[in-house]
């Protein structure tokens, strides 16, 4: 089952089992729904089309909120991956 030490996680994650969230959006194709005003405010940016971090290669487009996914983005074009499988 689901843990967490976080008082405030663990009453969203229960509010979430009765269908209850605080944000939800208003495009009736996304249903998206969300605890989080964080999370909400990246949903619907990204319905603006409005990113925090684009790629600069011009033949990639890629476009996220977070920068860390950014950086681990970034990091597979100079060739740079964490985990590789020896298979």
């Amino acid at each position: 089952g689901y843990k967490t030490q976080r008082k405030a996680v663990f009453e969203d994650h229960m509010r979430a089992h009765g269908g209850r969230f605080a944000f939800e959006c208003a495009d009736k194709d996304c249903g998206y729904k969300t605890q989080r005003k964080r999370s909400f405010e990246d949903h619907m940016r990204m319905h603006g089309n409005i990113f925090a971090f684009e790629c600069v290669d011009n033949d990639c487009g890629y476009k996220t909120q977070h920068k860390h996914s950014f950086e681990d983005h970034m990091r597979t074009h100079a060739g740079i991956f964490a985990f590789e499988c020896a298979d």
